[in-house]
């Protein structure tokens, strides 16, 4: 069982599990604005985010997991 319902990913961050409204608004600040927005950012780059903490960049990546990697 899939915990991801959308399969076109085009959830917004404002529905993704974990994320308050102040980190939406740091996330859309930063130019993100869905579910795969999120997936495909390294954590570095969700990191790097400001208003973002580690532990928030963890609970991003536990909610929405990460892009598969074809490179």
């Amino acid at each position: 069982v899939s915990t991801h319902q959308s399969p076109d990913e085009k959830t917004p961050i404002t529905e993704v599990r974990g994320v308050s409204t102040s980190v939406a608004q740091a996330l859309q600040e930063a130019g993100y604005e869905c579910e795969q927005d999120l997936r495909k950012a390294t954590d570095s780059e969700l990191a790097s985010v400001k208003g973002l903490t580690k532990q928030q960049v963890q609970l991003i990546r536990a909610a929405v997991g990460r892009a598969s990697s074809k490179e």
